[in-house]
């Protein structure tokens, strides 16, 4: 998957805390972790860095999903125990929907779909 690719510049976008029903920074190590063993090449970008992402990770909290925007760039959406509005039957399954969702965008970075 890595091979002489350019690498994904995947952004991340953390809400800022207030209702914390899941762990966000151990959810995304554990998504960050997925995709190296799976060989793909990151750039990890985050929310005012100046580099651009491919796509969002955006990671709330909660189920209120104060996190996600509505900009031109694809993202996948943790809100609480749900991915992309998807209910998650915990920790593990956010991670691994997370993940596919974010092999899937890279998949179709590369073939420009």
């Amino acid at each position: 998957m890595g091979g002489g690719r350019d690498p994904v510049r995947l952004g991340i976008r953390y809400c800022g805390g207030c209702n914390p029903g899941i762990d966000r920074e151990e959810i995304t190590k554990k998504i960050l972790r997925l995709l190296v063993q799976a060989g793909m090449k990151l750039q990890v970008v985050y929310e005012g860095d100046e580099r651009s992402p491919d796509f969002w990770l955006t990671v709330s909290g909660c189920e209120s999903d104060c996190t996600s925007r509505k900009d031109s760039l694809a993202e996948v959406v943790v809100a609480g125990c749900s991915v992309d509005r998807w209910k998650a039957a915990g920790e593990e399954d956010i991670v691994l929907r997370a993940y596919r969702k974010i092999i899937e965008l890279a998949g179709k970075k590369r073939t420009g779909g």
